[in-house]
C-alpha cells in the first residue's frame, strides 16, 4: 500500500522545532502513519494528546490492545489512514499533518482522528508518509477498504470509522 509513498519523517523530526515544514507540500493528499517495529507495542495510560474543547483523547488501554491489529513480516504496518482535503475542505497535507502532530505535543488542536497513536510508548519512532491525490477522499476510502480486505475487516488501529 506504500508503494506509491516516497516521502516521510518520523514523528520525532515532525516534532523538533526546527522542522522545515515546507517539505510538506501546501496540497490535497493522503498521509500515513507507520509503525516501524514487529513487536507488539506498549501503551500509556494517558498519552501526549492534547484536549481539544475539553474532550479527553485517551482511552483504557484495553480499548487499544483490542484496536491494535498484528501485521505479519512484510506488510506496511500502517497503523493511520488520514486525508487532506477534498469535498468542501481546501485543507493542505502541511496544514493537516501539522495539526495531527500539534495534537500529538499536547497542544489543543482539532485533530482528533488518530488520537490512539499518541498512546503508543514510542510514538516518537513512527513514521508519517505523504503523497498528493486529486480525490483525496476516495483514495483514503480505497486504502482503507484494501486495508480492511487484507486484515479481516478491521480498520488501521487509530482509524475509528471508514
Amino acid at each position: 500500500m506504500l508503494k506509491n509513498f516516497i516521502n516521510y519523517q518520523t514523528v520525532k523530526e515532525l516534532k523538533t522545532t526546527n522542522f522545515d515544514w515546507g517539505a510538506i507540500p501546501s496540497a490535497q493528499g493522503v498521509y500515513v502513519v507507520v509503525y516501524s517495529s514487529m513487536k507488539k507495542p506498549s501503551y500509556l495510560s494517558k498519552g501526549l494528546g492534547g484536549f481539544f474543547k475539553k474532550m479527553d483523547p485517551n482511552v483504557p488501554v484495553g480499548i487499544l490492545k483490542q484496536n491494535w491489529v498484528n501485521f505479519e513480516p512484510g506488510d506496511d504496518s500502517i497503523v493511520y489512514i488520514g486525508k487532506a482535503g477534498g469535498g468542501n475542505t481546501r485543507e493542505t497535507l502541511k496544514r493537516r499533518i501539522r495539526t495531527y502532530i500539534r495534537f500529538g505535543n499536547g497542544k489543543p488542536s482539532p485533530h482528533r482522528g488518530g488520537r490512539y497513536i499518541w498512546q503508543l510508548v514510542n510514538s516518537d519512532s513512527l513514521r508519517v508518509y505523504w503523497k498528493e491525490s486529486d480525490d483525496p477522499v476516495k483514495e483514503e476510502k480505497i486504502m482503507l477498504l484494501e486495508f480492511k480486505i487484507k486484515h479481516e475487516n478491521r480498520l488501521p488501529f487509530a482509524n475509528l470509522r471508514v
